[in-house]
């Protein structure tokens, strides 16, 4: 479950038969207090919503709080995200300017006139950064929101956490940040009704043993007259004038009172007093306690007895239950693990067949034959049956030791010092092109630097799509001009979508003897789609000139990445091992099991993307941020994906790769 807490509403009414719907954010919190957001696409993919599996008593455009987890449901157009932990948010009606009287008698004495609040739980803000939490009922006599009276004599009081203040309003209201804004317990008010508070005084009076002072129900009639004339602080139209003269009559009464309970109290501690008064409610305690606890004991043993029975057969159930459900468990986890043992059987052997098919003939009957059947055993239709391909475009399994994601950057600087290049070529290289970009090459240096990545990331297979003159559209890439057959490009997209677990390489080779500007775009908005396996890196290298000048790429660098490694002078460990028989060490890593940045990680940079910045240019940011987060302990992560992405300034080596590509490939 993500840290990150978001504020939103239920956008339909949840429907039966879990009560489900969706939630659409508006603020997420953040430094103490709610922050607004207009487009959550980014964070909530795909449309800026999350799913909500059960979500009974709420209801349409009703507020909650919540987190997320990753929905593990594999659905088309499906939210990427669930709801978890929702909650009604609590509202803050603040004080902070007034006296603390002055919100306890209109929350409690007179009331408010918003009904939305009946029936929830608010908090009030109050002077010196403490707050109070009281439950908001329907007045019986009136139209009201008042505060239920129960606990109102010793009322928790609250650290306030008043940074919340400091953020965005949701529909013109504060709302508390759970968990933040309202702090641990600081003290105790009395916000008790002013008859209570009345009654109280004249009984505490009485504890002390003043003379001539009301009974009981003597109390009550005073409480009642003063209700029924409206002589009460909290009723009548003239409060005011009423007020003013109470407090100066209430002052001249009251002016013995503090004097009397210092009295009383400084008589209690004396410890004779004080010993004798402990004793009397020891000894009290025991005879009510004597009396009273077998009666009580009796009668409940009585009125429980059926329940008794009852829940000792629902605990009975519970148990048997308990029982059944852990046995399904384990039939759902064997299930599941023979399950994906016959999904990775299944994907070997259509690579297999796919390997063995590619050696056949164009126009060989039994290949054809072979797919045939093979496709109709499949539950979808996968394009197994490529025509003959010659063995630098054929896709290679790549057989190597599968590593853990946390060797990533420890790999491709090791094999970067192996082929001779430079560390940090290896390691924006690879940021480029699992982030969708392509990512264009020397021609001279990029059959070295292609296998140099691949090595670390493909068991160093990779594919070589050769183009030439002939390809004149985008769809040329997927099938040759020529004789129809799929392209190497073909093989290596198709192996991508079969397994997923591993990385597919191509090398586009000599783009510059093609008429760029047929098709050079199209295949730039292909890679940044969503749509295409992540799994497949595609890099492009380039000569020294284009074939024909008229037909270059005047985008180039605003659609691709250009780079230009430069190897080292000499002999390299590679060229050392190669001629005495010792190959480079080889590896693979599993796409799937790449670390990538939360939600909030992706939220906390938005601050970062200038305002002017173009929707391309903020997702090509952001992916490029996603694929170098297994490296960022090896780069400085939010440069190189600005610069990647197209929002920040290049560095040194991307300028220079950028200014050799713009020379080659731009026309004249």
């Amino acid at each position: 479950m993500s840290d990150l807490l978001y504020l939103g509403f239920c956008v339909f009414e949840p429907r039966r038969p879990s009560y489900f719907s969706k939630v659409a954010a508006l603020a997420a919190a953040q430094d103490g207090a709610w922050r607004l957001y207009h487009d959550w696409r980014a964070a909530l993919p795909p449309e800026g919503r999350a799913f909500a599996p059960q979500l009974a008593g709420w209801h349409e455009d009703e507020l909650l709080t919540f987190r997320i987890e990753p929905n593990t449901r594999d659905e088309p157009n499906r939210d990427e995200f669930i709801v978890a932990a929702p909650q009604r948010p609590m509202e803050i009606l603040d004080f902070r300017t007034v006296d603390p009287e002055v919100a306890r008698r209109t929350l409690v004495e007179e009331g408010l006139a918003e009904r939305r609040l009946e029936g929830r739980s608010v908090a009030v803000a109050l002077r010196g950064d403490v707050c109070v939490v009281v439950r908001l009922e329907r007045h019986p006599d009136e139209r009201r929101a008042v505060a239920s009276t129960g606990g109102l004599e010793e009322l928790p009081l609250h650290a306030l956490d008043s940074r919340t203040f400091e953020g965005d309003r949701i529909r013109e209201r504060f709302y508390a940040v759970p968990g933040v804004t309202v702090g641990p317990q600081v003290g105790v008010v009395n916000w008790c009704l002013d008859a209570d508070f009345l009654k109280s005084v004249v009984a505490r009076l009485r504890r002390a043993g003043g003379d001539n002072l009301p009974s009981r129900s003597q109390v009550e009639k005073l409480v009642q007259f003063l209700a029924h004339a409206k002589l009460a602080p909290s009723n009548g139209e003239d409060l005011s004038a009423v007020r003013a003269r109470l407090s100066v009559l209430a002052g001249q009464l009251g002016e013995g009172v503090p004097a009397l309970y210092a009295l009383v109290d400084a008589v209690a501690e004396l410890q004779p007093v004080a010993e004798g008064l402990d004793a009397r409610r020891r000894q009290l305690e025991t005879e009510l306690r004597a009396e009273i606890a077998p009666r009580i004991r009796s009668e409940l043993e009585a009125a429980q007895s059926e329940l008794t029975g009852v829940r000792d057969g629902l605990l009975a159930e519970t148990r048997a239950l308990a029982q059944q459900a852990e046995a399904a468990r384990d039939d759902v986890s064997t299930a599941q693990a023979d399950l994906d043992a016959l999904r990775a059987a299944i994907g070997e052997e259509l690579l297999a067949a796919q390997r063995t098919l590619a050696d056949s003939a164009p126009g060989d009957g039994s290949a054809r034959e072979a797919a045939e059947s093979l496709s109709g055993r499949l539950s979808s239709t996968p394009e197994i049956w490529p025509r003959a391909a010659p063995p630098w475009g054929r896709v290679d399994p790549g057989d190597a030791e599968t590593l853990g994601g946390s060797r990533y950057a420890e790999r491709l600087k090791e094999n970067a010092e192996q082929f001779g290049f430079v560390a940090r070529d290896a390691l924006v290289a690879d940021v480029s092109v699992r982030a969708g970009r392509l990512t264009l090459l020397p021609e001279a240096e990029a059959d070295a630097f292609v296998r140099c990545l691949a090595g670390v990331c493909a068991g160093e297979a990779y594919v070589r799509h050769t183009l030439d003159p002939s390809v004149l559209s985008l769809d040329d890439l997927w099938r040759h001009p020529a004789t129809g057959a799929p392209t190497p490009f073909a093989f290596a997209w198709t192996a991508a979508k079969l397994d997923p677990r591993r990385y597919r390489v191509v090398l586009l080779e000599g783009v510059h003897r093609t008429p760029l500007d047929l098709w050079a775009g199209g295949l730039v908005r292909i890679l940044e789609r969503a749509d295409r396996p992540a799994n497949l890196l595609v890099f492009a290298s380039y000569g020294d000139a284009l074939l024909d000048p008229a037909r270059g790429w005047a985008a180039v660098t605003e659609d691709a990445v250009g780079l230009a490694p430069t190897p080292r002078v000499g002999a390299n460990a590679e060229v050392l091992g190669a001629a005495v028989g010792r190959p480079s060490l080889k590896s693979r890593f599993d796409p799937t099991q790449a670390e990538a940045p939360t939600p909030s990680d992706l939220l906390g940079r938005l601050p970062d993307i200038p305002a002017t910045a173009s929707a391309r240019a903020t997702a090509r940011t952001l992916a490029a941020l996603t694929a170098a987060w297994p490296l960022r302990a090896a780069l400085d992560l939010w440069p190189v994906a600005a610069a990647i992405g197209g929002l920040g300034e290049l560095p040194d080596d991307l300028r220079r790769g950028a200014d050799m590509a713009r020379a080659r490939l731009t026309p004249p």
